[in-house]
């Protein structure tokens, strides 16, 4: 996506005003995807809190559910001092999203990482299934509508000391359903560290726990094992393993290769088929 814009920083202040990235919890990592046409402002109230606000039209680049062309706001409050950190955000997306409230939570000390999430989306009542355009109209298209309420949380804790890593977590979404995010590569989507299981915020009543363990062989090598599983109220189950080595050959060039197993058991909740993926990636940085 094409970016051009203006910025202005003055006394903890910071606007940026025109075709702008849009890297925020239900945008998106920040790698990439998402921009817009309009004006994010931040400003700093002091050592430990800053405040932030949105304007933006024609949100393109989300993958999970775009919206359309449709004007979104957004305010935050991001909180960090010492080993705490912490986000709250709301977002309101024109004839789509009433309201979106995300909450992110971070703690960290002595080689121990918790982590908590929570969201909850009110959504207009125009809004349809899953995998449709955020504010096509029920009426025109004969989908299903989503409960009006949506809701998911994710929490995890993660170690490391030494060669040894991690980390251990659970998420879930509520019976309405867990649309709370609009691209699938949103740090509230991707928690889980399988390759093609990763997330299950656009899915009802869904549950995810997942795990991954690593040891650094030496300064380069790394290697690891992880796994999610995830189901439904339905008694739908998917499983996703994978193991993989990541090896740091200098500064800028590293290499990456892993195998990754997803089965579905009693039906996919995601419509997925059985699949083994095996993938080496090189990766030089400039």
């Amino acid at each position: 996506n094409v970016k051009f814009f203006l910025q202005y920083s003055q006394n903890g202040a910071n606007v940026i005003l025109g075709k702008i990235p849009v890297p925020t919890p239900i945008t998106g990592t920040g790698v990439g995807e998402a921009t817009a046409a309009g004006a994010i402002a931040t400003y700093k109230v002091n050592d430990n809190i800053v405040v932030a606000a949105a304007g933006l039209d024609n949100l393109i680049g989300c993958d999970q559910y775009s919206p359309n062309g449709k004007n979104t706001a957004a305010a935050a409050v991001i909180y960090k001092k010492d080993a705490l950190a912490a986000q709250l955000w709301y977002f309101y997306v024109d004839n789509a999203i009433d309201s979106d409230i995300v909450a992110r939570v971070d703690y960290k000390m002595n080689g121990i990482a918790l982590h908590g999430d929570f969201a909850t989306a009110s959504l207009d009542k125009n809004n349809i299934a899953t995998g449709a355009t955020i504010g096509s109209n029920i009426e025109t298209t004969g989908a299903t509508k989503l409960g009006d309420t949506q809701t998911y949380f994710n929490v995890s804790a993660a170690y490391k000391q030494n060669q040894l890593s991690g980390k251990i977590g659970y998420a879930q979404t509520g019976k309405d359903g867990g649309i709370v995010n609009l691209d699938h590569d949103s740090s509230l989507n991707h928690v889980a560290p399988t390759e093609q299981l990763y997330g299950i915020t656009d899915v009802a009543d869904t549950s995810l726990v997942y795990g991954k363990l690593g040891y650094s062989v030496d300064a380069k090598t790394n290697v690891y094992g992880g796994a999610a599983f995830a189901s439904d109220e339905n008694s739908k189950k998917v499983n996703d393993f994978i193991v993989g080595v990541k090896y740091k050959y200098t500064k800028k060039m590293n290499f990456h290769v892993y195998y990754d197993m997803l089965n579905a058991d009693n039906g996919n909740i995601f419509g997925d088929q059985d699949n083994n993926e095996f993938r080496f990636e090189a990766k030089y940085t400039f």
